[in-house]
């Protein structure tokens, strides 16, 4: 007999024997179970009364106050009419009384006397009634009067016949002095047929389905007497409810099922009867159970000499994650023996969520019924080194297919996931590089059949599929095929790529220029084993530089033909501004020669007048003079070649400045320089001349400030300086702002600011023919800042 034999069959006697404790316990647990489901029916089904019974006493309780609504309109009638008679009374209580009310008829007795009745055919025997006297009726009459409220008798039987609920309201009549009290008149008593009432309130309904009973006659609740159904309900454990009267008062009303209580439910005898299916369930499971463990037992003892052969991590949990067996390698991964890992859980060693990613991973196994592959990272308690595993789980099963635990292997996967993963990225890299470049890339073997096209080669080619010729090289225009043939074949000898130009012909007619540059895939043995082709469609490059080798050259001549032009128009200009400078200017000096001689030889003759007119005119002289030296300077810039080159910044503003000194001090005016390090790529002279006039726009226009103040900074960035040149002067309106950088625009009167309206042009002029820009920020009387950006 082998061991897992015996292990059975010593098992037997402790099976059966948990199957009968796991039968008994279900037992135990369904007749528990049962017992408050059945107490649950029961509490549904007293609820179930108290809804329908809840209905029926809404019901009752309004139509009670429905009835004794009429009477209180009949009441305020007699309070205001206190002599009313018999007409009278019949006219008003004749819309009262009729099949729509459970009233049977409606009384009234002055001094408690009841002498008004409505109808009064049929009630004649009830005229003359004394409530004082009547044995019944007195003590609810005396307390209706007494108490001023309406009181509610009954169910009585009436003098003239028949049972109804009487009501009767006192009615009191206004004090005969004001601050009196109210007078007693009497009673108002109306008879509501209890019979009617009933029946509109649903007692009597067939489909009612309860057995109810009323009492607390004249209106004294659960302690009076009965009046309606079988008083012995009272004492059947029902459903009770208050029915709440005018005054005061109430009835109780009870109600049981019309079957009684207790019924027993389908569902119950169900329930008992799959709690037998359970317990005899939970036997043959606590029987398969136990063998199962019997036999798991065996299993890891042979289990346990093959686990330790295995260089990979093996370990063998049982169904609960409770380790049963392990091997070395293993046990490196806790860092313990395998004595120790018996009989704990991951939880023992590992951080929680860890263990629970194991233990989540184990029941994956389980669920599936067979082996589970996942990676994880792991760090080995023995050394701290981390490794990726490839872990297999797989659910282990007894020979009935009893789960008895799960089986662990694991393998270090690090180094070959690094590869794949590296392998990966290189081929998503290339995938995204081909699938979204403009040019066209083909991936093809030795043989030079396609195994890769890109959206691109597609779309000029068609696809593989489409496209089938069985001469990989068919679409290449024939003047150009061996050579492109040659070139491929090289590339797979030599493994070098190469680039060329040739001519494709496509599917439907026509050829394309293309320009390709080959590259080589190699194996693991380093041969090529792919030809990787980048192509680009050049044919419209090639047109545009024929097209532009020929506007080239009609722009070379229309170029030489406009250089040979505007040099003749260059030299009439420089002849004319000759002429200006020396034709105008000759005359100026004369009037103005004329003009001071005439001031030092005959001043005294000219009288003051006289000398006025002289010094007017020779400032205008002087005006024009300046007015063509800028115009000159103007027309000079214009045409002059400008020579860029590296200035320093601060040391050209130091030279403007140097020249302006004097007038600088004669003002007071405070200057601050911050252009230390910032240099700019300009010419010299222009430079000069775009300072010079900025800075004399703000002696200008600053001289009235106390004190005038100039202040010159610099910032520069990656390809230009900026300069900024700010005083504290009038300033001027920024809508006008481009006008002043135009010839002869002046935004003041010539009489308050001397000038020729030619300097911020001339400004303008320079920064454009040195590559630069100049604008200017200003509010009115608080200054400008004008900027010049330069190149670096």
């Amino acid at each position: 007999m082998t061991v897992g034999a015996r292990h059975a069959s010593g098992g037997t006697p402790r099976a059966w024997l948990f199957a009968l404790l796991g039968a008994l316990l279900v037992l135990a647990a369904g007749q528990v179970v049962a017992y408050y489901a059945q107490e649950s029916e029961l509490e549904q089904e007293r609820s179930d009364v108290l809804h329908r019974l809840s209905t029926v006493r809404a019901r009752l309780e309004g139509l009670v106050n429905v009835n004794l609504s009429l009477v209180h309109g009949l009441t305020a009638v007699i309070e205001s009419r206190p002599d009313i008679d018999q007409a009278g009374f019949a006219a008003i209580a004749d819309g009262l009384v009729d099949k729509r009310y459970a009233l049977r008829n409606i009384g009234a007795a002055p001094d408690l006397v009841l002498s008004l009745m409505y109808p009064l055919k049929g009630n004649e025997a009830a005229l003359g009634l004394d409530y004082r006297q009547h044995p019944v009726q007195r003590e609810a009459a005396l307390r209706a009067r007494d108490s001023g409220r309406t009181v509610i008798a009954g169910p009585l039987s009436l003098e003239q016949g028949g049972v109804a609920i009487i009501a009767r309201k006192p009615v009191f009549l206004p004090a005969a002095e004001a601050g009196g009290e109210k007078r007693f008149w009497g009673l108002v008593s109306a008879a509501i047929d209890v019979e009617t009432l009933y029946e509109q309130a649903g007692l009597r309904d067939s489909d009612l389905g309860l057995r109810v009973a009323l009492r607390g006659r004249d209106g004294s609740g659960a302690r009076g007497a009965g009046f309606f159904g079988d008083a012995a309900l009272f004492g059947d454990d029902p459903v009770t409810v208050e029915v709440t009267l005018p005054g005061g008062g109430s009835w109780q009303m009870a109600a049981i099922p019309a079957d009684g209580w207790g019924r027993v439910d389908a569902g119950i005898v169900l329930l008992r009867l799959v709690t037998f299916l359970l317990a005899l369930a939970a036997a043959v499971m606590a029987y398969r159970l136990v063998r199962g463990g019997e036999l798991l037992a065996s299993h890891s003892a042979r289990l346990d000499a093959l686990l330790k052969t295995l260089p990979d991590l093996v370990w063998l949990k049982d169904a609960n994650g409770v380790y049963l067996s392990c091997n070395p390698r293993f046990e490196l991964f806790f860092g313990a023996p395998e004595a120790e890992i018996r009989g704990k859980t991951d939880h023992d060693f590992v951080p929680a969520d860890l263990a629970d990613f194991f233990r989540e991973k184990d029941r994956a196994a389980i669920a599936a019924g067979g082996p589970r592959v996942n990676e994880e990272w792991v760090s080995f308690a023995s050394d701290g080194h981390r490794e990726l595993l490839e872990t297999i789980k797989t659910p282990v099963f007894d020979g009935r297919g009893r789960l008895l635990g799960v089986l662990g292997i694991a393998r270090d996967i690090t180094q070959r996931k690094q590869a794949e993963a590296s392998l990966r990225e290189q081929e998503a890299f290339f995938r995204l590089i081909a699938e979204n470049m403009g040019d066209m890339v083909t991936v093809l073997d030795v043989q030079g059949r396609r195994l890769y096209d890109s959206p691109a080669y597609r779309a000029l080619f068609g696809n593989p599929e489409e496209v089938q010729e069985p001469d990989p090289f068919a679409s290449v225009h024939p003047d150009d095929r061996e050579g492109v043939r040659r070139a491929f074949a090289t590339t797979i000898a030599t493994g070098v790529g190469t680039r060329g130009t040739f001519r494709v012909v496509l599917p439907g007619g026509g050829w394309r220029d293309i320009e390709s540059q080959g590259g080589v895939i190699r194996n693991i043995d380093g041969r090529v084993e792919r030809v990787v082709v980048v192509s680009r469609d050049v044919s419209e490059r090639k047109r545009m530089e024929d097209r532009i080798h020929q506007l080239n050259a009609d722009l070379e001549a229309r170029v030489s033909q406009r250089t040979a032009e505007l040099d003749a128009v260059n030299k009439e200009l420089q002849t004319f501004t000759y002429s200006v400078s020396h034709d105008l200017k000759a005359p100026l000096r004369g009037i103005d020669g004329y003009c001071r001689l005439l001031l030092e030889d005959h001043r005294e003759q000219l009288g003051e007048e006289g000398r006025v007119f002289l010094d007017n005119v020779r400032n205008g002289v002087a005006h024009m003079a300046r007015l063509i030296e800028d115009l000159l300077a103007y027309s000079r810039l214009e045409r002059r070649g400008l020579h860029g080159q590296t200035l320093d910044l601060s040391r050209q503003a130091g030279m403007v400045l140097d020249s302006r000194r004097a007038e600088i001090q004669a003002l007071g005016m405070v200057v601050d320089v911050r252009l230390h390090g910032l240099s700019a790529c300009a010419d010299p002279a222009a430079l000069n001349i775009v300072l010079r006039n900025l800075v004399d726009n703000a002696l200008k226009f600053a001289r009235q400030s106390q004190p005038p103040k100039l202040a010159i900074s610099g910032t520069q960035s990656e390809k230009s300086v900026t300069v900024a040149i700010k005083d504290n002067g009038i300033g001027f309106d920024m809508r006008f702002h481009e006008r002043i950088f135009e010839i002869f625009q002046r935004l003041q009167r010539a009489e308050d600011y001397p000038g020729t309206g030619v300097g911020l042009a001339i400004v303008h002029k320079a920064a454009q023919r040195m590559g630069g820009r100049v604008w200017a920020e200003s509010q009115l009387g608080r200054g400008a800042t004008f900027y010049l950006e330069l190149p670096r």
